[in-house]
């Protein structure tokens, strides 16, 4: 059911959380809000002591039999066979706490390690802060490919889409606009005005107050309920419980066939008993736990050398039943580093950018100026204090490129003010931004080489412009083909001088000026090869 604030108005909403639009929250109330409604967490279940871990080493189905095996033989004065089977089903127990108590805290250790950041107005100024760190009425920022990090009402928006399929069910992203409303009966599904922690943003940007956190966001909500879901076992767990099933099923069948024989003979009903319960003993294979165990111990620890934390032993047996590998690519396969590595400037120039610094020279009129100043004019990715880069990956690269040749993104934006823009996104495969110059208007492209160069007519050869004829397009095909051999990631980069009035938003794009390839890398990490070989082996 939706909540109240979700219908409430923006500048109603903004009183009531006590939040200044233009500086965000200070630090010393965010501090004091962070104290009373606790870290921007979701508690999906206490953390589990070692006693608990210890107790639960003795709940398998096989260990339980054991145990019963272990009574058995004390009722029958084997005490030196309950005792090695008591040390048998010990040894597995500590084996198995072992391994997952320090699981536990090597994951305490990881998730402390991997907290998410997002950008927050904090006092007037951006920052990149730690999404536990979020309060209610603090303003957040959001692109395309970041996790919203709580439940937010929008501010603004510019052709925003989220994926909220892990709330929703619903596999397509939800358009969002600002400006919606609705009634109150008005499902998860359909609020426009919102945006929910854990959901994707899949196009746009956007600016959001937050209105709640932690568990009191409808994903929190959800994961209270999942508390109590009890985990799924593995193929092994499931095995080793029918196999001792069947094992106390035969031994019962055989000591009731041998109870039965031995009577029908005309022995002692005691005599016959002792016999059948000593034969269901020795039937109980008590080695079968502990070798099982030390068998997947051996495998935590082979998995362990390759930095990889196990929290059960008997997953060891469910990873080696998996056929697919499903990798995240950038900054797992990737160093998450993306740099620009070519330069393409017509009619048929190369520049290396990370070999030698880019020399702009006196004009700001030329193809390189246009390519290297469309990374900080172009771009949603901003500069703080100078050197911290934030923003899509292949922003920041071209964001980076232009700060390395001597462009300050501050500057720039006074000379050249932003006017309008259309965001990235997959299915328009360009951004675009209208700049103000004085009293001209100019529309600055970057997006797909193929989408980008269909919509050229000329293309800047030095500072002036020249029919993009046949020729000069397969000059620029065989540099995007070049580039795109030696895996370098492409984009091109146009523009078109608009005149003294913005003319309506289908002709930004058309009728462009090209004015060159940008090639950028993500190098891959340098264990990436032999990893890739060992999973094909």
């Amino acid at each position: 059911m939706a909540k109240k604030w979700h219908f409430t108005s923006r500048q109603r909403l903004l009183k009531e959380l006590r939040t200044n639009p233009k500086a965000g929250l200070s630090q010393e109330e965010a501090g004091r809000r962070l104290a009373k409604l606790g870290a921007n967490i979701l508690i999906t279940a206490p953390s589990v002591s070692p006693w608990i871990i210890f107790i639960s080493q003795f709940q398998d189905f096989l260990v339980l039999v054991l145990l019963g095996t272990t009574v058995v033989s004390l009722f029958l004065g084997e005490t030196l066979d309950a005792a090695t089977i008591l040390a048998i089903v010990f040894l597995n127990s500590v084996l198995g706490f072992a391994q997952e108590y320090r699981a536990e805290r090597s994951l305490e250790a990881l998730r402390k390690l991997t907290s998410p950041h997002t950008k927050v107005l904090r006092e007037g100024h951006k920052t990149l802060l730690a999404s536990e760190e979020l309060v209610p009425g603090d303003i957040v920022y959001l692109e395309a490919g970041d996790r919203v990090p709580a439940d937010a009402l929008l501010l603004e928006s510019h052709s925003l889409s989220v994926d909220e399929s892990n709330l929703t069910g619903e596999s397509l992203p939800a358009a969002k606009d600002e400006n919606w409303q609705g009634a109150a009966h008005t499902s998860l599904g359909d609020l426009k005005n919102i945006v929910f922690k854990s959901t994707l943003v899949t196009r746009g940007y956007a600016k959001a107050l937050v209105a709640a956190t932690g568990m009191d966001t409808e994903i929190g909500e959800i994961a209270h309920l999942l508390q109590e879901k009890r985990p799924a076992e593995t193929p092994l767990q499931k095995r080793l419980a029918q196999l001792g099933k069947v094992l106390v099923l035969a031994c019962l069948a055989i000591v009731g066939l041998v109870f039965l024989a031995g009577v029908k003979q005309g022995f002692p009903v005691y005599k016959m008993f002792m016999v059948g319960v000593t034969l269901a003993v020795a039937a109980i294979p008590e080695g079968l736990p502990a070798v099982v165990t030390i068998a997947l111990s051996v495998g935590v620890q082979r998995m362990s050398k390759r930095n990889a934390i196990i929290r059960q032993l008997p997953a060891v047996e469910s990873l080696g039943c998996a056929t697919v590998i499903c990798a995240d690519k950038t900054g797992t396969l990737t160093q998450n580093q993306m740099r620009v590595e070519r330069l393409w400037i017509p009619p048929d120039r190369l520049l290396f950018p990370g070999e030698e610094k880019i020399q702009l020279g006196r004009s700001r009129n030329d193809a390189i100026f246009y390519t290297v100043a469309a990374g900080a004019l172009c771009t949603k990715a901003e500069a703080y204090q100078g050197t911290d880069l934030f923003g899509d990956p292949t922003e920041v690269a071209l964001l980076r490129l232009a700060l390395e040749s001597g462009l300050s993104q501050v500057d720039l934006k006074k000379e050249y003010k932003e006017v309008h823009a259309l965001p990235f996104d997959p299915e328009r495969k360009r951004m675009s931004v209208v700049i103000r110059v004085g009293p001209e208007y100019y529309s600055l492209v970057k997006g797909a080489p193929d989408v980008i160069m269909q919509r050229c007519a000329k293309v800047l050869a030095g500072t002036k412009p020249v029919a993009f004829d046949q020729e000069r397009r397969w000059r620029a095909a065989n540099a995007l083909e070049n580039m795109a051999r030696g895996a370098l990631r492409v984009l091109a980069v146009a523009y078109r001088p608009l005149g003294p009035r913005v003319p309506r938003e289908s002709d930004w794009e058309q009728n462009l000026i090209f004015t060159g390839l940008v090639g950028m890398m993500d190098p891959p990490r340098p264990e990436v090869p032999a990893a890739v070989n060992a999973a094909r082996r």
